[in-house]
C-alpha cells in the first residue's frame, strides 16, 4: 500500500469516527434534556388512550374480549367467540394420552400380548432345559 492509500484510508476512518462520535455527543444531549423520556411517556400515553378507545368501541358494538392461545387479547363477535369456546372445549376432551388408551376398557393393550408372550417362552425353554 503506497502512502496515498494509506492517507486516503485513515481520512476515511477519521470520518467515520467523527460520526460516530457526533451521533453519540447528540444522543448524551437528548438523554440530558430528557427529550427522550418525555417522546417515551408521550407514546405510552398514545398507546394507553388508543387501547381505551378500542376497548369501548369494542364493548359498545357487542364485541366480547378474547384472550387467544399466545395470550393476546383479541375482540370477537358474540357467535365468533362461542364458535371458538367450543372448539377449544372440544379439542381439550379429545386428547387422550398413550397411557389412558393403554388401560381404556375395551382395548386390547399390547403389553399384556407381550407378557403372554414372554410367559410362553419361558415356559417352552424351562421344559427344554429342565427336560
Amino acid at each position: 500500500m503506497n502512502e496515498q492509500e494509506r492517507q486516503a484510508m485513515i481520512d476515511t476512518i477519521r470520518e467515520q469516527l467523527e460520526a460516530e462520535h457526533a451521533d453519540r455527543v447528540a444522543r448524551e444531549a437528548d438523554r440530558q434534556s430528557g427529550e427522550r423520556e418525555r417522546d417515551l411517556d408521550k407514546h405510552r400515553a398514545q398507546a394507553r388512550l388508543r387501547r381505551e378507545v378500542r376497548d369501548a368501541f369494542y364493548k359498545e358494538k357487542g364485541y366480547v374480549e378474547y384472550e387467544n392461545s399466545r395470550g393476546e387479547t383479541v375482540w370477537l363477535l358474540p357467535e365468533e367467540h362461542e364458535r371458538r369456546v367450543r372448539s377449544r372445549r372440544h379439542r381439550k376432551r379429545r386428547k387422550v394420552s398413550p397411557t389412558q388408551k393403554l388401560f381404556e376398557v375395551g382395548s386390547k393393550p399390547w403389553w399384556i400380548m407381550v407378557a403372554a408372550g414372554f410367559l410362553l417362552l419361558g415356559l417352552a425353554l424351562g421344559k427344554f432345559v429342565l427336560g
